[in-house]
C-alpha cells in the first residue's frame, strides 16, 4: 500500500521532475542524509549498495522523506528542506538561485549573492519549447593546506584546483555530465604523494608533472524500468559504511558500460569496464599496459520487507580483448570462466542489509574469491574469503549516527596467480582499503548540527600479516598479504593463516568538521592520528588539513 501511495504522489508531481536524469556525484552529502533517513526508519526503500543515483531517484526519495516531516527532528527537517531546495525545487522550476552569466540581475547583485543561501551556477538554460531539456554549468575551485608531523619531522604542502562541471537532460530521455579540474601543489611534493587520490593521477606520478588533473564524464539513456550508461565516474558498490568489499572510494575511477534494471523491490546492475594493469616500459621508453577488464553484476531483492538481499558476481580478465561471455549480463561468470580455460579471476558474494527497523540498521557481506568445501577449516590457501559485518544506530540521539563495523580479508583474497588478474585498477585494490591477510574493526560517529555544520569521528584498529622481504627487497616468504602477489605454486606454503607473516598494526583516530556558511561554499577541517607498528618499531603521524571548496 505504501509503495502505491508513493507512486501516486510522484505521478501527481510536476512532470518536469521526471526529466532530472543527471547522475548525482558520489561525494554529494544527500547520500549520507538518505542513509540517515533509512536508519531512522523513514526511508526503508533506500539502499546505499550502489551509488550514484539519478537526480530523479533522489527526488523520489526526498518526496518520501517529506511525507514524514512531522516525525523529524528540527535538524532533520532543516536537512530535508536544504536538499529539497537543491533537487526538488530545481525540478519544479521554483529554486532560489543566482546565475553569474545571466542578464536578469545587476552585476553587484550577482556578486553579492555569492554570500547567500541561493543555489549558485555560472550558467543555466532550459529549452522554452521543451522543459525536459536542460543545461547547468558550475565553476569549481578548491584550496587545501595540509601539514603533518611524522616521527617528529614537520611536513607541509598546499593543493590548489580549479575547473568546472556541466550537466543536463535531453528531451527527458538522455542524461549527461562532465566534471574536470586541474591543479598543482605548493610545498613538499613527496608529502603530497602520500595522498591516495593524487597517487592515482598518471601525469603527477608517472610523468612527474607539476600539475594533476581529474576528469569524469558520462552519458546515459533512461527508460521506465532501467538505464544504460557509458562513462567514467566514481562508483561505490557494497553495503559497508567505513569500507566496501566490492568497489570503494579506494579505487581510481574507471571507464565502464553500465546497465541497470528496476522492478518494484528488485534491482539489477551490470557493469563491464576497462582497467589498467601494471605499467610496463618498452625498449623505446613507451609505456605499455596489458589489456585488462572487469565484468560484474549484482541482483538485489527485498525479502519480506525485512532485509535487502544481494548477490554479487565479478570477474577480472586480461591479456586479451573483449570476451563476449562476459558481455552477457545474465551469464554465470564462474561457469563461463571454466569454459574459457580457467585463466581468469572470478568472485562471488552475498550481502544483507536490514530495512524498516527504526533507529537500527544491520548489514553484512560474505565474499568468496575461491573455495573447496572439502578443505574448509584446514587453512588451505585456496579457500579465500572476506567477511564484513556492521551495525548503525540512531538510538542515542536522532541526529547522531553510531557505526560499528568489522572487516576481515583472508590471505590471497583479490590476488591471482597471474598478476594482471588481480582485483585492481592501476595496481590499487578496487575493494577495501586494507590488504589481504588483514582485519579491521572501526567505531564511527556522525553528528548533524543542521545543514551548515557536521562533525564526524572515527576510531579504527587494523592488523595485517605482511609478506616477508629481506634487506635487498626480495620476497622471502609469501603469506598472502599483498593484493599484487598471488600464490606461487611449488614455492609457497599450502597453509595460509590469518596474520601469518610480519605483523603490522595501525591505530587510527580521525576527526572532521564541515562548515557551510553560505550554500556551495564549504570549509572542511580534518585531523588524523596514525600509529603504525612493525618489527618492534613504532611510527606516529599527526595530520591536519583545512580545505576551502567553492562550487559556483
Amino acid at each position: 500500500m505504501r509503495e502505491r501511495l508513493i507512486l501516486l504522489m510522484l505521478f501527481l508531481a510536476p512532470a518536469v521532475a521526471w526529466s532530472q536524469l543527471e547522475h548525482v556525484p558520489a561525494s554529494n552529502l544527500v547520500y549520507d542524509f538518505l542513509n540517515h533517513m533509512q536508519v531512522r526508519g523513514y526511508l526503508p526503500d533506500y539502499n546505499r549498495s550502489f551509488i550514484p543515483a539519478t537526480r530523479r531517484e533522489v527526488i523520489a526519495w526526498l518526496h518520501e522523506v517529506n511525507q514524514q516531516s512531522g516525525k523529524l527532528s528540527e535538524t532533520e527537517r532543516e536537512l530535508a528542506s536544504r536538499f529539497s531546495q537543491e533537487f526538488i525545487d530545481e525540478a519544479d522550476r521554483r529554486q532560489a538561485r543566482t546565475v553569474l552569466f545571466s542578464g536578469k540581475d545587476s552585476w553587484s547583485k550577482r556578486l553579492s549573492d555569492i554570500f547567500s543561501d541561493k543555489e549558485k551556477f555560472l550558467y543555466t538554460w532550459r529549452d522554452p519549447a521543451d522543459t525536459a531539456t536542460t543545461f547547468f554549468m558550475e565553476g569549481l575551485a578548491s584550496f587545501d593546506t595540509r601539514s603533518a608531523v611524522i616521527d617528529g619531522e614537520v611536513k607541509h604542502v598546499s593543493l590548489g584546483q580549479i575547473g568546472g562541471r556541466f550537466r543536463g537532460t535531453i528531451r527527458g530521455i538522455v542524461g549527461y555530465g562532465l566534471q574536470s579540474t586541474n591543479g598543482t601543489t605548493f610545498g613538499d611534493r613527496n608529502f603530497a604523494l602520500t595522498d591516495p587520490v593524487l597517487r592515482q593521477n598518471t601525469a603527477f606520478t608517472d610523468f612527474n608533472s607539476e600539475y594533476f588533473d581529474f576528469t569524469e564524464a558520462y552519458v546515459s539513456v533512461d527508460f521506465d524500468w532501467g538505464r544504460l550508461s557509458l562513462g567514467k565516474e566514481r562508483i561505490l558498490m557494497g553495503s559497508g559504511l567505513q569500507d566496501k568489499l566490492y568497489i570503494s572510494s579506494n579505487a581510481p575511477t574507471f571507464d565502464a558500460l553500465r546497465f541497470e534494471a528496476r522492478f518494484k523491490t528488485f534491482r539489477y546492475t551490470f557493469i563491464h569496464s576497462s582497467l589498467l594493469s601494471k605499467r610496463l616500459i618498452l625498449d623505446a621508453g613507451e609505456p605499455f599496459y596489458n589489456p585488462k577488464f572487469l565484468a560484474l553484476h549484482r541482483a538485489q531483492v527485498a525479502l519480506f520487507d525485512a532485509v535487502d538481499f544481494g548477490v554479487y558476481e565479478a570477474v577480472i580478465y586480461s591479456r586479451r580483448f573483449l570476451d563476449l561471455a562476459y558481455l552477457n549480463p545474465i551469464n554465470f561468470f564462474k561457469s563461463a570462466e571454466h569454459s574459457n580455460g580457467d585463466r581468469d579471476n572470478p568472485l562471488l558474494a552475498f550481502d544483507l542489509q536490514s530495512r524498516g527497523i527504526p533507529d537500527l540498521q544491520l548489514y553484512g557481506t560474505w565474499l568468496i574469491d575461491d573455495v573447496d568445501f572439502s578443505r574448509w577449516g584446514t587453512g588451505w590457501f585456496g579457500n579465500k574469503f572476506a567477511w564484513q559485518a556492521g551495525m548503525q544506530t540512531t538510538a542515542l540521539s536522532r541526529d547522531l549516527e553510531l557505526t560499528l563495523e568489522y572487516t576481515r580479508i583472508e590471505p590471497y583474497v583479490y590476488s591471482h596467480v597471474f598478476a594482471d588478474n588481480s582485483y585492481t585498477h592501476r595496481e590499487i585494490n578496487l575493494g577495501p582499503t586494507i590488504q589481504p591477510n588483514s582485519y579491521a574493526v572501526s567505531l564511527g560517529m556522525l553528528y548533524w548540527l543542521g545543514y551548515k555544520w557536521r562533525g564526524s569521528f572515527l576510531l579504527r584498529h587494523m592488523e595485517h600479516g605482511a609478506n616477508v622481504y629481506d634487506e635487498e627487497g626480495n620476497l622471502v616468504r609469501n603469506t598472502g598479504g599483498d593484493v599484487l602477489v598471488g600464490y606461487r605454486f611449488g614455492r609457497d606454503s599450502e597453509t595460509a593463516r590469518l596474520l601469518d607473516g610480519d605483523l603490522e598494526t595501525e591505530d587510527l583516530l580521525s576527526f572532521s568538521l564541515r562548515y557551510e556558511p553560505w550554500r556551495n561554499i564549504i570549509w572542511d577541517f580534518v585531523y588524523q592520528l596514525r600509529v603504525n607498528r612493525r618489527n618492534q618499531q613504532s611510527h606516529t603521524r599527526h595530520f591536519l588539513s583545512l580545505l576551502l571548496l567553492i562550487e559556483y
